[in-house]
């Protein structure tokens, strides 16, 4: 009845919606690669739109064979369905097309269903125009004409059969590619940051040493070891603090040298003001005596 295939139209349109939204959902409608992409526009989209309309054909035709005659609402909606039939079957071939040109492995496996379900949808389409739309004496067998629509439509599922492992085997490679490209990039992470606390660490020992170094050297000098020196080897701001010590400890060891020098030159006059003075005391007690001895003898 009318009802029933209104019924039957909105279910699978409903079912068309649900692998668009799934499609959608997934993301195999943006899929970056050109060969899953289009896979997967050819099964969630063309494939079952061009097998619902011409299931819809074939309802039609075998009812207007079996009658041998078209009402107005027959004719005018198998015009219909066929030009959605064409523009599908289009879509169809240009999505497997494009799909399968840079994938000559995958174009190989699906070559015998492609050829098969083009070359049952060629002859639909040759029956739809020649048999019925542009043949007013409708001489063909309902049986026939539902055989060859039916042929057409198992072909359609047949390659949409073959097209789901395929395009399943397509998201599983890149599904491993993908693993393994993280898994590269997690080890790259790993191996900068493991560098990165190397170098760090390395730095840091680097700048423990120098410090300790310096606070040794500074030690030594106030111990008055002024020979001490302060060795770095580091190529850095540290090495520079090491020259500009050394020179300073130089100075310092030279002052103190010199202040040592004049201190034991002081001294020594020290002490030859020291005898001259003693030997003037010396000389001025011997000519008081004689003075004495003088003055004695008057």
């Amino acid at each position: 009845s009318n009802q029933t295939v209104t019924e039957h139209n909105e279910l699978v349109n409903k079912l068309l919606n649900l692998l668009v939204r799934i499609s959608d959902y997934s993301g195999i409608s943006l899929d970056p690669s050109l060969d899953s992409i289009y896979l997967g526009a050819a099964l969630v989209s063309n494939l079952p739109q061009l097998i619902e309309n011409m299931d819809k054909a074939r309802a039609i035709a075998s009812g207007v064979a079996a009658r041998r005659s078209f009402t107005p609402n027959t004719f005018i909606s198998l015009s219909v369905i066929e030009g959605n039939i064409n523009v599908y079957s289009k879509n169809v071939e240009q999505s497997l097309a494009s799909a399968l040109e840079n994938n000559q492995e995958l174009a190989d496996k699906l070559k015998e269903n492609i050829d098969a379900a083009y070359s049952s949808i060629a002859n639909m389409k040759s029956m739809i125009r020649n048999d019925f739309l542009d043949n007013d004496d409708l001489t063909i067998e309902s049986e026939e004409a539902f055989n060859v629509f039916a042929h057409a439509i198992t072909d359609c599922y047949a390659l949409f059969d073959t097209i789901i492992p395929e395009l399943g085997g397509l998201f599983e490679q890149r599904i491993s590619q993908q693993t393994g490209y993280k898994y590269m990039a997690l080890t790259a992470v790993i191996a900068v940051l493991l560098l990165v606390v190397y170098i760090f660490a390395a730095l840091y020992s680097c700048i423990k040493n120098n410090i300790h170094a310096v606070g040794k050297a500074i030690g030594n000098i106030a111990d008055g070891k002024l020979y001490s020196r302060l060795e770095i080897e580091t190529q850095d701001e540290m090495q520079q603090i090491a020259v500009d010590f050394n020179n300073m400890a130089e100075r310092f060891e030279a002052l103190v040298q010199q202040i040592v020098s004049a201190t034991g030159q002081l001294s020594s006059t020290a002490k030859e003001y020291a005898q001259i003075s003693k030997n003037s005391m010396t000389n001025l007690d011997q000519q008081n005596r004689g003075t004495e001895k003088v003055a004695t003898a008057m």
